[in-house]
């Protein structure tokens, strides 16, 4: 898209292809929780609220597995 549209292109991640990524780097015993907040923030209608989740999300995930949480910050990673 960038070879079109140049750096002001945006980039969209697919939610599911993230949640699968993120997922893969948790221990099973986590996956359900971490499950439920991804889902959780992605219904979210307001931006604010869903990115203060996913914030917080990142925050837990730093502490499960950083590899897990550097995967949900791509999201917010400019390439």
């Amino acid at each position: 898209m960038k070879k079109y549209a140049g750096e002001s292109a945006p980039i969209q991640r697919c939610q599911v292809h993230k949640r699968r990524n993120v997922l893969e780097h948790v221990r099973d015993e986590d996956k359900p929780l971490v499950a439920t907040k991804l889902n959780a923030a992605y219904a979210m209608e307001d931006y604010t609220a869903a990115r203060q989740a996913l914030d917080g999300l990142h925050r837990e995930l730093m502490h499960l597995n950083p590899s897990a949480a550097r995967s949900l910050a791509e999201v917010w990673t400019k390439r």
